[in-house]
């Protein structure tokens, strides 16, 4: 019994002995890239690279590239698609989108997603209202301003009236707030076509507290905050010459710099009662006597 026993053992070891050789001499055998497959006994591609090529090659073929079976070829995915891991395949946009970071959005040009998942934009005088999904139109006579976010008047007709539309008045007309309506320049106003508003004429070119406009008679002068004509204050007199008053006596000029009055420089000599003058040629100005000698 020990005999067989021995008889046997020697036996399986051989056999193993014998698999073990005819498995490392396929092994052998199988081309570069290849593996043998023991139960198969048959070379084939190893996992890490499963793609047999058209020359018998066993390669890999990760993301983002995909292995075309027709053409057995690992392939990069066309322009505007992407390798989607799920279904090993490449994947596009549908139409209208556009891909970002393999992602599928709405372009610049058709920002909004709509109701039925379509890219739209909104055309002049509307905005994208994300409650309903949808472009809203603004008022009759309104346009959109995206930076008020509100429906405005345009420039052309900016002015609202009592029906709630957006107007314009022509030239001379003018805006009364009150009525809401165009109206005129009041009585004794005249149109100004270059800031289209209604000004003082320059007979009568200041507006008093009653917004009529009128003319200072001299010697009295226009008081800008008051806004009535005055006479002169205890020591100025009235200019004829500029139509306003001056702190200085006839004659003289006032100096900013030096804030006194001196006499201008065409009669720059002071006399001892108080004049300017100048000393006609050959005459000299005395300044011990102050007059003009020869």
């Amino acid at each position: 019994m020990k005999a067989l026993l021995i008889i046997f053992l020697v036996i399986v070891s051989l056999s193993a002995k014998t698999i073990s050789h005819l498995a490392t001499s396929y092994e052998a055998c199988c081309p570069d890239t290849f593996i043998m497959d023991p139960a198969q006994m048959m070379c084939v591609c190893p996992p890490e690279r499963s793609f047999l090529t058209a020359d018998n090659k066993c390669v890999a073929c990760t993301s983002p590239n995909l292995w075309n079976a027709t053409l057995k070829q690992c392939l990069t995915c066309p322009a505007n698609s992407w390798y989607d891991t799920n279904s090993q395949s490449c994947l596009s946009c549908p139409t209208g989108f556009v891909m970002n970071n393999s992602q599928c959005i709405c372009p610049s040009s058709t920002p909004y997603l709509d109701s039925s998942n379509k890219c739209v934009g909104c055309p002049v005088s509307s905005w994208w209202d994300g409650t309903k999904k949808a472009c809203s139109s603004c008022p009759n006579t309104y346009i959109y301003d995206s930076t008020k976010n509100a429906c405005v008047c345009p420039p052309q007709a900016s002015y609202v009236n009592s029906n709630n539309l957006c107007v314009a008045c022509a030239a001379p007309g003018i805006w009364d707030s009150n009525t809401k309506q165009c109206g005129t320049c009041p009585v004794g106003n005249k149109y100004d076509f270059n800031h289209s508003l209604c000004i003082c004429p320059s007979d009568h070119p200041y507006l008093d507290a009653n917004n009529i406009c009128v003319t200072c008679d001299p010697p009295n002068h226009w008081n800008i905050y008051k806004n009535v004509c005055e006479p002169c204050g205890k020591y100025e007199h009235y200019d004829n010459t500029t139509g306003t008053c001056v702190c200085c006596p006839p004659g003289f000029t006032f100096n900013q710099a030096a804030l006194k009055c001196v006499c201008p420089p065409e009669t720059p000599y002071f006399t001892s009662d108080k004049q300017c003058i100048a000393c006609a040629s050959p005459s000299v100005w005395n300044v011990k006597t102050l007059a003009c000698v020869s």
